[in-house]
Parts: C-alpha cells; sequence; structure tokens
C-alpha cells in the first residue's frame, strides 16, 4: 500500500462471503486501531476476516401475500458504509448475507412504486425506525414488513389497455422497467 509516513486507520473490503472490518477486527472507523508508518512503512501482519452475518425476514403486502424484489437496504447509524442493499425473492423472503457487525436502520422500498416504503418496526420515518443490530457472524431472524399499496399508484385493471411482462435476457422479469 503506498503511502507516506503518518497515522493511519485502514479498512479491509471484505468481498465472496466475508464482511469488511477496520483494522484491527473494528466495524467502523471511530473505534478502529491507528497504524503509525514511519519511512520504513509498517507491516500490520495478518489481518484475519470474518464471514458476515445474515439476516432474514419476510416482505408481504397488508394481505400476508409475499412482495418479490423489495429492495431491503440497511443504513449504518453513524452513517459510516457500508450501507448493505438485498432484494425479496418470489416468496417475499429477505436472506441478506454477509452483513457486516453494526447498528443499522433498514428501509423496505418497492422499486416499482407500488407500496409505499417503511423503516423497520412498521415506522414512516427513518428518525422512528427501531434500530436493527447485527454482531459479527450468526444470524439475525425476524425482519419482517408488511407494505401498504401506494394510493397515488394504484392502477384500474379496467382502464389498461395493453399488458405484457418486460424480461431480460435470460427470461427474468424486469422489474420497474418503464414502457412508453
Amino acid at each position: 500500500l503506498p503511502t507516506g509516513a503518518g497515522s493511519f486507520k485502514i479498512r479491509v473490503k471484505g468481498h465472496r462471503g466475508y464482511a469488511s472490518e477496520w483494522f484491527n477486527n473494528k466495524p467502523d472507523q471511530a473505534s478502529a486501531d491507528v497504524v503509525a508508518v514511519g519511512p520504513g512503512g509498517a507491516n500490520v501482519g495478518a489481518v484475519t476476516l470474518t464471514r458476515g452475518a445474515v439476516v432474514t425476514g419476510r416482505v408481504t403486502n397488508d394481505a400476508r401475500g409475499p412482495l418479490e424484489r423489495v429492495a431491503v437496504e440497511f443504513e449504518k447509524l453513524d452513517g459510516s458504509w457500508p450501507v448493505v442493499t438485498d432484494y425479496t425473492d418470489a416468496a417475499g423472503i429477505i436472506r441478506a448475507e454477509d452483513v457486516p457487525a453494526g447498528t443499522y436502520k433498514v428501509r423496505f422500498r418497492d422499486p416499482v412504486g407500488e407500496y409505499l416504503s417503511e423503516w423497520f418496526n412498521n415506522k414512516s420515518t427513518k428518525e422512528d425506525a427501531d434500530v436493527v443490530t447485527v454482531g459479527v457472524e450468526g444470524e439475525v431472524a425476524g425482519l419482517n414488513a408488511a407494505l401498504s399499496p401506494d394510493p397515488a399508484n394504484v392502477v384500474d385493471p379496467a382502464k389498461v389497455l395493453i399488458s405484457g411482462t418486460v424480461v431480460d435476457s435470460a427470461g427474468a422479469p424486469v422489474i420497474g422497467a418503464q414502457v412508453d
């Protein structure tokens, strides 16, 4: 890592199943150990990354039907990165893997706009949202939400003249595509 002499805080970014961390096994920049680099450099030794935690839950509509491809966004309380985003599957299940340890506010957002966004635990604003604490490794379960339809985006099926499905080259539905 080319750098000049000085004092630094180092972040190691995990990938392929590993959580990112600040040196030396710290969850955020504020708590990271300072590394003093002299004219001859510095050797921090081996940095051991851990697997991130798994966060699970389910997103439904008000009638408890599953909602597919809802964005589940994790924002760190201290405003630092990473912000993790994952999407629900066809059964409305969220399984966010490798979420770094930390405290988060979590938002459920329909990218298409048919449903109103909400924050965990059924809160309308980020300020009111319950905090979700994620530890190193392990599982956090019960990240559930029931989204209400957005009254401004209700489609009257009787007024739809053309219908169809937009898919990608692999045949998977493209959610939120604009058709003019």
